[in-house]
């Protein structure tokens, strides 16, 4: 089925209800990459990119969880941007896919700014 798939497209594109670590795991396998929308809920976080200390033990990874209502715009960068809509994408690691996920936010803009 996957090599099947796969003639067709190397992209999969799938609803939130898919975006569980069997799933993506399986469609990681197969070489597609796999594209979807997290629930409001998910559990997201930053990754640690500023100096670690200079002590003994294990380096820090991560930087705090992900508000998914309201980023943390100064780690994301702004792609794309019009009098609709600005659309920001950072790397962060998604904990129940248990790996690192490139996550577009898209932020619409209304009357109120």
């Amino acid at each position: 089925m996957g090599a099947k798939l796969r003639a067709i497209t190397p992209i999969l594109v799938a609803d939130a209800f898919f975006s569980k670590y069997e799933y993506v795991n399986a469609v990681e396998e197969q070489g597609m990459e796999f594209i979807s929308r997290f629930r409001s809920d998910a559990n997201l976080r930053y990754l640690h990119n500023g100096p670690q200390k200079a002590r003994r033990g294990r380096k820090k990874q991560y930087a705090g969880k992900v508000n998914t209502k309201k980023i943390y715009k100064r780690r994301a960068k702004l792609i794309h941007e019009d009098s609709e809509m600005r659309v920001y994408t950072l790397i962060v690691n998604a904990i129940n896919l248990k790996m690192n996920i490139r996550l577009a936010y898209v932020e619409y803009l209304n009357s109120k700014g």
